[in-house]
């Protein structure tokens, strides 16, 4: 945060509050699950403008530097709340610690406020990290670029009262970054993933990026009959919490799967089937993995995806394409997602994931 109004009279100034302020842009999941948040100074030297970072790239963060912390419900962050008699935009609002605030006001502009150089070297970051020891079902989005995100420091002076200094995200001047991680342990998921059971699994989950996608093989189709497809629907289904169906309603299905083949026996390296089409200008409405509802009985509902893969298997079965199997994964326009959907599996009891062939026989 290069940026600020920051003005000295030349007189001492008293602390009333600094605030660390970040525009709200949305939640998903558990609205009144509470959410805790530290503030925390980083750590990071070279936290820079100019380099890219990484999801998966954890930065560094002084953990012992706690400078704030909040508890709130997501879906309290939607209210605007009046600040100096001014209404402010719905954002995030952490309370940072006194002890950082007058940090901030001991400063100078011979030195930590002589430039942006000097302010970065004093303030190297701040990172929001949730805490990840307490159970909580809610996703929360927040909007950097929004102008609602900044830093303020409440203050008054010898002479004046109410007084307030602010410090501005610039998107085109300030770093940023976002540390994203997932952690199965103790979930249903965990029992299920990387089992390399060759029967496969009942149960497949999939889950938008970073997530969890499933590996689909489809055995045996050197053996089936010289034939002419007429057409192959691979249908996926929804399994649902029979014993708490409300759990469904935490997280929203995709609105879309993503199905691909795999290039090689070996590795994760995959390419657009052709049934989808030209990959910059995809058949969609062919080749289908568009969410549908098949049952709605209020809080019980059941979704269901289908491909076309007629194409497809008839490569394979005129030999002119490998069957290194496919790949299914929820599909998102967003490098960081929380839908996700659990299916069932080829051997799942009631809802088995099937693939229905049409074909003339020569």
């Amino acid at each position: 945060m290069p940026s600020s109004d920051f003005s000295f009279s030349g007189t001492s100034q008293t602390l009333d509050s600094v605030i660390l302020y970040v525009g709200y842009n949305g939640y998903y999941g558990d609205s009144m699950a509470p959410l805790n948040i530290n503030v925390y100074r980083m750590n990071e030297p070279q936290f820079r403008i100019d380099s890219n970072y990484r999801y998966y790239q954890k930065l560094g963060v002084d953990n012992g530097q706690i400078i704030g912390s909040a508890s709130i419900v997501p879906r309290n962050l939607k209210d605007s709340v009046i600040v100096y008699g001014q209404k402010q935009a719905p954002a995030l609002r952490i309370a940072l610690t006194p002890a950082f605030g007058n940090q901030l006001l001991q400063q100078t502009t011979s030195g930590a406020f002589q430039n942006d150089s000097t302010f970065r070297a004093f303030l190297k970051g701040l990172a929001l990290v949730p805490d990840t020891n307490t159970l909580c079902r809610s996703l929360l989005y927040l909007n950097l670029a929004s102008t609602n995100t900044k830093l303020s420091v409440y203050y008054k002076s010898a002479e004046e009262d109410s007084l307030v200094s602010s410090f501005a995200f610039d998107s085109y001047a300030s770093a940023h970054a976002n540390y994203f991680s997932r952690n199965h342990t103790g979930s249903e998921a965990a029992q299920y993933l990387n089992t390399n059971n060759p029967a496969g699994d009942s149960l497949l989950f999939l889950q938008e990026a970073p997530g969890i996608y499933a590996k689909i093989k489809i055995p045996g189709l050197e053996n089936f009959p010289k034939v002419v497809i007429n057409k192959a629907e691979l249908a996926i289904t929804e399994v649902v919490f029979n014993s708490d169906p409300s759990k469904d309603a935490i997280y929203v299905e995709p609105d879309r799967l993503m199905l691909a083949q795999y290039q090689a026996a070996t590795g994760d390296s995959v390419q657009a089937l052709v049934d989808y089409g030209n990959p910059t200008n995809p058949n969609l409405s062919y080749f289908g993995g568009q969410r549908t509802v098949i049952s709605d009985l209020g809080i019980m509902k059941v979704v269901q995806y289908k491909f076309n893969i007629a194409r497809h298997l008839q490569l394979l079965l005129d030999s002119k394409d490998t069957n290194h199997g496919l790949r299914l994964e929820a599909l998102s326009s967003l490098n960081i997602d929380s839908r996700r959907v659990k299916v069932g599996g080829g051997n799942h009891s009631t809802q088995k994931m099937k693939l229905r062939i049409i074909y003339t026989q020569l």
